[in-house]
């Protein structure tokens, strides 16, 4: 990608180990009471999961908001999961000539500590996903992702009318919308409309503004373009928004920002199977005495093949290996991350900040050549 080329040239010119790691900057804004957001568009993340499992093992956020996912009907939950994390997930179920049109779907993560439950808005906005959160102080707050499309061919009128609706339906809730909207139009700084700002802009800006909603995200997201938003019912909610690199070959740069609420983490007692004590031997022999042509029979068909063995599987689990009380909490590095490829995943935030900043002198070299 051309970002992707870019930083390769600003990492020749800058000296080894010089500024400061976007993942030392994601990893100290967990502290305190705020809360960690990673905000992405993954166009496509069912070929980008083991990438997508690194970042969020790098950034360790506490939610998680995905644009873009491409995911439809044969993709599992599991396969989309992460462990600690509650997903949520609404697909573009849109076919034609009986086969699933690719591209959109969102999905969000909230850790499973924070007890998220789902919630449905009233609007049919295309493209979102909800669910809600407690506070300390037993106040809700609302978590959205949306997307909309600009395939006026599968959504009529761009959705428009339906993303204004759906602002206006929750606008007097304690609410963060995080997503991609697609209104290149718009200087969010300045609040102010562009020269090429067309009438959806306009309204879509007044939307924003008579709900009273903040936009938080100032930088560009993709080009010079900001598509990604992050819209707060309060503005104090949000902070420490930082614009970092893409996800693989995505074309959107990442979001990472601290949510000023204190939702409190549930450390409860969980039970879980300890396989060092289980008994193996027991297992095997019961697995050797096994009727299999007869289990399968019972089948019929694959799936129903694949039940009874894990029917089987399952009990043996259940019979033969003792369980054990554990305390939900954070884990440090994954298991199958090895420190080479976390300095590794370091080293390449902390290009990618260098080649953001405008006035760092790496970039001002290239600049002028």
């Amino acid at each position: 990608s051309r970002h992707g080329a870019e930083a390769d040239k600003v990492q020749k010119v800058l000296a080894p180990g010089g500024g400061t790691s976007i993942l030392a900057e994601c990893k100290s804004s967990n502290k305190g009471n705020g809360k960690k957001v990673l905000c992405l568009n993954a166009r496509s993340l069912i070929n980008k999961l083991d990438i997508f499992r690194a970042t969020v093992d790098a950034t360790n956020p506490d939610i998680i908001g995905v644009t873009e996912s491409w995911a439809n009907e044969d993709v599992l939950d599991s396969e989309l999961g992460i462990n600690g994390y509650v997903l949520f997930r609404c697909d573009r179920n849109i076919k034609k000539q009986g086969k699933p049109v690719k591209g959109g779907g969102v999905l969000l993560y909230v850790r499973d500590e924070l007890e998220p439950t789902q919630f449905w808005p009233t609007t049919k906005f295309p493209e979102h996903v909800w669910c809600r959160v407690m506070d300390s102080d037993r106040k809700e707050l609302l978590i959205g992702v949306c997307y909309r499309s600009r395939n006026t061919e599968l959504f009529e009128d761009g959705s428009h009318g339906l993303l204004r609706q759906l602002l206006a339906e929750v606008g007097d809730k304690n609410v963060l919308i995080m997503g991609d909207l697609n209104y290149r139009g718009i200087d969010w700084d300045r609040l102010q409309l562009l020269p090429q700002a067309n009438r959806e802009c306009q309204l879509f800006l007044e939307a924003v503004e008579d709900n009273f909603y903040t936009q938080h995200v100032v930088k560009a997201t993709r080009g010079e373009a900001i598509l990604n938003v992050v819209l707060t019912s309060e503005a104090e909610m949000v902070s420490d928004v930082r614009v970092v690199d893409c996800l693989d070959s995505s074309d959107h740069s990442m979001l990472v920002f601290k949510l000023h609420i204190h939702l409190d983490r549930i450390r409860a007692n969980r039970q879980r199977y300890d396989y060092n004590r289980a008994n193996f031997a027991n297992i095997r022999e019961e697995l050797a005495s096994v009727d299999w042509q007869g289990l399968m029979c019972r089948g019929r068909d694959t799936e129903g093949c694949w039940n009874e063995f894990k029917q089987l599987l399952l009990s043996l689990e259940s019979k033969y290996v003792p369980r054990k009380n554990t305390t939900a909490q954070n884990s440090g590095k994954a298991i199958w991350m090895t420190y080479r490829a976390t300095n590794l995943v370091s080293r390449k935030r902390a290009v990618f900040a260098k080649y953001k900043d405008k006035d760092h002198p790496a970039v001002k070299a290239i600049n002028k050549k």
